[in-house]
């Protein structure tokens, strides 16, 4: 009954999701209020000529003329996207708004992809207004941005929306990478932990970072910076040699000379770009053919290798798994550049970014298992050395942990202070009471020992009724105190006690080089003194039973 009800329940719980999902789409108000017109628009009616300016980058501007704005309200932002190109607007002969690199800039001639925000005031409403667009680069001459004209609020959130898909693919991406580099940072030194691994991460770092930066979004988060323009192609750039190194990792022939050629060809084109773009020789726009190209030559050496590997080392799961994701990854990307690129500069895509996030959630599944499998053998190995070093009984050491932790090459013997205990009349308890009492006798009188002695040494149960506490640089005086601690405590639970009185019988002596060879000497010297109290308790009568 229990099984169909969360049947039941599931299906509930899908259909609840599908129907909120499609009220969200279709169910609204209708709204109405007699105030200022709200939203915003985009302008198609205008004309665009271009010029020829000897003093421009390509000789050429572009004058794009809207047609007059009605100014309603807050209906009075004229906002559109520029790539790579100078701006000027003109209200008649005023110049209203110019946008362009600042004198000062160091590095780059470009004042990169920006969004253009043009308050149309009262004194300009209908009257037409000329953008000038000076494209930096002849493959920006036939650029011509949307023109939004609205409120800024909602212009806003159509840029930011539109960006959304991109930009959470690109924030999962970058930080499922960032987490793969820490994993193998934070076990570094497991040679069960495969190290590709953080280039896997560090490629997928470098791609989120591409594609964030290369949304609106961003660029209208950072306005009036062209720095950020240049994040895409640096990130696109630098993600070669991570993906060579960890491509090649996954190859038998990963020593192969055609995978360090390719890698070192990518660290010095990314180099070369950098170095480009401070002389001021080509800007990073200008490079992007280089970038490209390296793309295209990692490609062709990524099927050559396949080929190779498959006639001479088969396909194994792993490889086959990774040389798929990492095809879909190239092509799409790929897609996405082409889109890029033949659309002007104007349009982009999530294709590569959908299947980097599906091949990085891959690998992060593999590394979660990896990583439970390792935790698991973690666990199997601190029974194992728990068991192999502990007492099954009392959950006090052994002697197996006795002779290692008192092994004359791991430890200093000087100043330690060994003492022992026996349990006078276990036999005897057993014998009349039963082995059942027998084991209460032997875990009572280990918690007494524990609890006393093992806040100045560590304690350990050596045999059936005999146990034993190893003390490092302690003193006789303490030992001796302690000793009488414990028959203190061993009255008080005699009094309570209606069956089993425990009896211990304790013996100490300090390590003296002059005699001892090694604390098994102690150990012996110990021994020889609790017989003595043992002989004297029985004497006295102290047993088991209170006699």
């Amino acid at each position: 009954m229990r099984e169909q009800i969360k049947k039941i329940y599931f299906l509930f719980f899908a259909g609840i999701m599908v129907l909120l999902v499609y009220l969200l789409f279709t169910v609204g108000l209708e709204v109405r209020e007699n105030t200022h017109k709200s939203g915003f628009e985009t302008i198609t009616a205008y004309t665009v000529q271009s010029v020829t300016d000897a003093s421009a980058p390509v000789k050429i501007k572009n004058q794009i003329l809207l047609p007059p704005l009605q100014v309603d309200g807050g209906y009075r932002c004229l906002m559109f996207y520029t790539i790579h190109q100078n701006v000027e607007v003109y209200v008649g002969d005023e110049r209203i708004y110019l946008m362009n690199p600042a004198y000062y800039n160091d590095f780059g001639k470009t004042p990169g992809c920006v969004w253009n925000e043009v308050v149309i005031t009262d004194d300009f409403a209908g009257k037409e207004i000329l953008v000038e667009l000076t494209p930096i680069y002849s493959s920006g001459v036939d650029y011509v941005p949307f023109f939004y004209f609205g409120e800024k609020k909602l212009i806003v959130r159509k840029i930011l929306g539109d960006s959304a898909l991109p930009l959470f693919l690109s924030f999962i991406t970058i930080l499922l990478g960032i987490i793969l580099v820490l994993y193998v940072v934070y076990n570094r030194h497991n040679s069960e932990v495969d190290q590709g691994t953080a280039l896997r991460g560090a490629f997928a770092v470098h791609v989120g970072l591409w594609r964030m930066f290369d949304t609106s979004a961003i660029k209208f988060m950072f306005p009036n910076n062209p720095a950020v323009s240049m994040v895409p192609f640096l990130a696109l750039s630098c993600a070669v040699v991570p993906f060579v190194l960890f491509f090649s990792d996954m190859m038998t022939t990963k020593k192969s000379r055609i995978w360090d050629t390719v890698a070192g060809l990518g660290l010095g084109a990314s180099a070369l770009v950098l170095f480009l773009q401070y002389k001021n020789v080509i800007d990073l726009r200008e490079s992007f053919g280089i970038t490209v190209f390296m793309i295209v030559l990692i490609a062709i050496c990524t099927a050559l290798q396949d080929i190779y590997e498959y006639r001479h080392a088969g396909w194994n799961p792993v490889l086959k798994r990774n040389t798929f994701f990492v095809a879909a990854c190239v092509v799409c990307v790929c897609l996405d550049l082409g889109i890029y690129y033949f659309s002007g500069y104007s349009r982009t895509s999530s294709f590569g970014m959908l299947a980097l996030l599906g091949y990085i959630i891959s690998i992060s599944v593999n590394v979660g298992k990896a990583a439970g499998s390792l935790a698991e053998e973690g666990r199997r190995s601190t029974n194992y050395e728990r068991m192999a070093y502990h007492d099954q009984l009392t959950g006090m050491f052994n002697r197996t942990a006795l002779a290692r932790d008192t092994d004359r090459y791991a430890v200093n013997p000087e100043h330690s202070i060994m003492l022992v205990f026996d349990l006078n009349d276990l036999k005897k308890c057993n014998d009349t009471l039963g082995h059942e009492q027998g084991d209460i006798y032997i875990k009572e009188s280990a918690r007494l020992i524990e609890t006393i002695f093992g806040t100045i040494g560590r304690c350990y149960r050596t045999g059936g009724d005999e146990f034993c506490c190893f003390v490092e640089n302690g003193s006789r005086k303490e030992c001796k105190e302690k000793v009488e601690e414990l028959r203190a405590a061993c009255d008080d639970y005699n009094a309570k006690s209606k069956q089993v009185k425990i009896v211990i019988a304790c013996g100490y002596a300090a390590f003296d080089g002059r005699i001892d060879y090694d604390l098994s000497e102690t150990i012996k010297r110990a021994d020889h003194m609790m017989y003595e109290d043992k002989a004297r308790l029985k004497k006295y009568g102290k047993d088991f039973l209170g006699e």
